[in-house]
């Protein structure tokens, strides 16, 4: 610059752009932009204007020295270096965008060094101004060097944080001297800035500082809410290292930190860092709970577990974010909050192990297990016994009202109420409106009382209702947030943890087998769904496998980890290779989980059982030491149970009775399928599994049709014993007999209808067919048919009658007719007697047999005709055997 003595960059702007009518406007823009910044780390612009020749200029100052990329082509910089480097760029981004400006192309050839080694930001003609936000091209800026929102093309999300990540991604290239996102053409490295991870830093160079990796890790996280909120955020934290580093100490300083509970060799670093107001050490072992959430005793590894980037304390945002609103006490807080996810996703163990042990001491923390009937009341009791002052209190709205009012916690204190499994207290709830409950949480003021509500996700509209009800709205951030499932990359680093607790795996991820590793690759994706692992599952996983050898031939030999719920009960209770108190527990153990399971249909734990309640069912009333026995496997060894504290009259801990619950809701399913596959394997089991199915469908849509057959009637009754019916099944197997008994009259009526209809057919043929036979027959068989006739006479009776006195019939059927006839009509006995004296010598003595019941009545005749000596000489003879006889 000849009129002010000082030397100067000049930026031109290409010629083949002089044809473009926008051009000069595009290098206005920038020259515009450079104009609103002032930071010591900017370059500053001086002039704009255009050439004779039509080309543009802006003249800045001019740094004399070379680009970070050429440095970083020539040689390798300290740790040290890049972060005050970076720490510098930062800052200065940071000055960019409170003016409302994103640079979105940052990177080491726009980040210019003087020949002191003062760094500079250069180039912010792609800066988006904050009024051009969702206007502008999609897609710019250096592929390389891009955030995953400018590699998807949607440049209205392009924010702050697009930065960030271009800065973590130069940060990553000083420190390795490689780029993260490395490929042949501009799509594959977009494709791997959406979707691969990068090899953590210490995994290229084990030189590379643990805060330095956690720094740009962190910075590189692929969701933005991820990232640093602010580059001034980032720049704090390395300048917090830059201050370290530098200290006495600091050579010992990174060696002294907790080497991460997460193998390194399993993906990007999770380090357990030093826990806030605590000297570093080194952390305890992970200690497995199997189904049991993690509790404050596990606090010291429990980090280590957790997803997600980190701040300098170690601390993930899910615990920072909770920490920082539980722990202020002004009006800005929330009153209640909602920490909500999926089934098995950890949320106990968040709270119990990961933000309570590390909230201030001014805060209380008060942890309820809720349930569906008694919550309320185990509550207050637990408010009663922790300040005693509450006693005077009735009832749970006004311990609450006392306790914001002040008086009842120490100065400067609050309390923060935790209300975990909060789906149990709404399940099955339609009515929110005065509730005790509700009324008590209307109380919460975030000041002196705060509630903090754990609730699964697929109760997210209840919950919204309850909050509705409370009058606070649900704001993402402020007093709600979502605890996720696991994504497969995390869920291998958390089962390579476990098997090395276990040791199964050995420490060191080096000396790993092939085989081990393909195990830790198979299981994991055998445990996914839609991409996501279950935190229990996989902790249920561990639990089973602990003991066996971790490899491909086992996993395909139990048939992989799906199922994994079923198999595991059925290996420790029933398998040949079970212990033997599992096996004679067995039963028992069936009856007291079948008796902890919620209704068909709901899937979460259930009501709590007392303890009486529970050695009744399972037969063990008179054997209390068995069932100690047995409640110390489900409960201490297997964790399949957990006790519960009940209500009890008073306040004090004795009062309460001993009670059982399930010990997580993931438990309910697997449960519910083992214990009935189970049951189908005897006769009673499927008489009681046939009865509660008919049960539910009856209750749901109370009517005939939904009664068990028969068959399923009948074998209830004779498997199944009815005081162990539950009111539901009492009532309708009453309704069921009723009305099988009704039909059984009518089908025994109707079946002894069409029986003697069938019978009466029947005999009626058979008495035709004999008269067929009486008519043809020869006379001296006549008596065997007549005595097979007589049980059908009242059938045959007319048609005999009509056959004896037809004359146009032949004489023998009208003598075996009226013979037939004898026994029931008296006026046939004058015709036989006349047949008596005429016949010959066979029918005579068929006749004379016949007639002899009627002799009374027939000697006067016979003795007439015997004596008269004008009658025949054969009638006489004949009349005079008759006599003989």
């Amino acid at each position: 610059d000849g009129e002010l003595h000082r030397s100067v960059a000049v930026k031109l702007s290409h010629r083949a752009e002089l044809g473009r009518p926008t051009a000069y406007d595009v290098f206005l823009a920038e020259a515009r932009t450079l104009a609103r910044l002032d930071h010591p780390a900017i370059v500053p612009v001086f002039d704009v204007g255009r050439l004779s020749g039509g080309q543009i200029y802006i003249v800045t100052k001019l740094i004399e020295g070379c680009t970070l990329a050429k440095q970083l082509a020539e040689a390798r910089t300290t740790a040290q270096q890049a972060a005050q480097w970076l720490a510098t760029i930062a800052e200065a981004l940071h000055s960019a965008h409170e003016q409302g400006l994103v640079h979105r192309d940052v990177k080491p050839t726009n980040l210019l060094l003087d020949a002191a080694g003062s760094i500079y930001v250069s180039d912010f003609g792609l800066a988006l101004c904050e009024e051009d936000f969702g206007s502008g091209p999609s897609l710019v800026g250096t592929p390389a060097y891009m955030s995953p929102e400018q590699a998807r093309g949607e440049g209205h999300r392009v924010d702050r944080r697009s930065d960030v990540f271009s800065l973590g991604v130069v940060l990553y290239e000083l420190l390795t001297g490689l780029r993260p996102f490395r490929a042949d053409t501009r799509r594959e490295t977009l494709e791997q800035i959406l979707i691969a991870d990068p090899r953590p830093p210490r995994q290229v160079d084990r030189k590379v500082p643990r805060e330095l990796e956690r720094i740009c890790l962190r910075a590189m996280s692929k969701r933005a809410a991820d990232r640093f909120s602010t580059a001034r955020e980032m720049a704090d934290d390395l300048r917090q290292y830059v201050g370290q580093a530098f200290q006495p100490d600091s050579v010992t300083r990174d060696a002294a930190r907790p080497e991460s509970l997460i193998p390194d060799a399993a993906g990007p670093a999770l380090d357990l860092l030093s826990l806030a107001g605590k000297a570093a050490s080194l952390p305890q072992r992970v200690v497995p709970k199997g189904l049991r959430s993690f509790a404050a005793e596990d606090a010291d590894f429990f980090l280590g577990l957790l997803p997600g980037p980190r701040d300098r304390e170690g601390l993930p945002q899910s615990i920072q974010f909770w920490r920082r609103s539980i722990e202020r006490r002004d009006a800005e807080t929330f009153t209640v909050g909602l920490l909500y996810g999926p089934s098995g996703c950890g949320k106990s163990s968040l709270v119990k192990a990961g933000i309570a042990p590390r909230l201030a001491k001014h805060v209380a923390v008060l942890s309820v297990d809720a349930s569906t009937d008694d919550t309320e009341a185990r509550l207050l009791q637990r408010l009663r016994r922790r300040f005693p002052a509450l006693a005077a209190h009735e009832n749970l709205g006004d311990a609450f009202s006392a306790l914001r009012r002040g008086g009842i916690l120490p100065p400067g204190k609050k309390l923060l109420v935790v209300l975990d499994q909060f789906e149990q207290w709404l399940h099955g709830r339609g009515d929110y409106h005065e509730n005790d409950l509700t009324r008590a949480l209307r109380q919460c003021d975030g000041e002196q009382v705060q509630c903090l509500l754990l609730v699964r996700d697929d109760f997210w509209l209840a919950a919204n209702r309850f909050m509705r009800e409370l009058e606070i709205p649900i704001v993402e951030d402020h007093n709600s947030a979502l605890v996720d499932l696991f994504d497969p990359r995390h869920a291998r680093r958390v089962l390579s943890a476990f098997g090395q607790a276990f040791g199964a795996l050995a420490e060191d991820p080096a000396a790993w087998s092939r085989d081990q590793n393909a195990f830790l690759d198979q299981a994991v994706a055998g445990l996914a769904q839609d991409n996501k692992i279950v935190c229990v599952r996989l902790a249920l996983f561990a639990e089973m496998v602990k003991d066996k050898p971790w490899s491909p031939a086992f996993l395909n030999q139990a048939g992989g980890p799906e199922g994994i719920g079923e198999t595991f009960l059925e290996e420790v209770f029933a398998s040949r290779s079970a212990p033997l108190d599992h096996r004679l527990h067995q039963t028992a153990a069936r009856a007291v989980l079948r008796a902890l399971l919620p209704e068909e249909g709901v899937e979460i734990k259930g009501h709590l059982r007392a303890a009486d309640e529970l050695r009744e069912s399972c037969g063990y009333a008179e054997r209390p030491h068995d069932f100690e026995s047995l409640t110390a496997l489900l409960d201490g060894k297997l964790h399949l149970i957990a006790p519960v504290e009940g209500a009890g009259d008073g306040a004090s801990g004795p009062s309460a009775k001993r009670c059982y619950q399930l010990t997580h809701d993931y438990l309910v399913p697997s449960l519910r399928a083992w214990l009935t596959r189970k049951q189908r394997e005897t006769r009673r089991g499927r008489a009681e599994l046939c009865l509660a199915e008919r049960a539910a469908w009856w209750s749901a849509r109370p009517n005939k049709r939904q009664f068990p057959t028969a068959g399923e009637w009948l074998a209830v009754r004779l498997w199944t014993r009815p005081r162990r019916w539950n009111d539901t099944e009492r009532r309708m197997m009453g309704g069921a007999g009723r009305y099988y008994l009704r039909r059984a009259a009518l089908i025994l009526a109707l079946a002894a209808v069409l029986s003697a209809g069938a019978l009466g057919g029947l005999a009626w043929q058979r008495a035709n067919d004999m008269v067929d036979r009486l008519a043809s027959a020869e006379t001296e068989k006549m008596p065997g048919i007549i005595e097979e006739l007589d049980r059908y006479r009242w059938l045959v009776g007319p048609r005999l009658a009509a056959l004896a006195d037809d004359p146009a019939a032949d004489y023998r059927q009208r003598l075996h007719a009226s013979l037939a006839l004898l026994p029931s009509d008296g006026a046939r006995l004058d015709f036989l007697r006349r047949q008596l004296l005429e016949s010959d010598t066979a029918r005579f003595l068929i006749l004379r047999d016949a007639l002899h019941p009627y002799r009374a009545r027939l000697v006067d005749d016979l003795w007439r005709c015997a004596e008269n000596p004008t009658a025949p000489g054969g009638q006489r003879l004949r009349a005079a055997c008759a006599l003989a006889a």
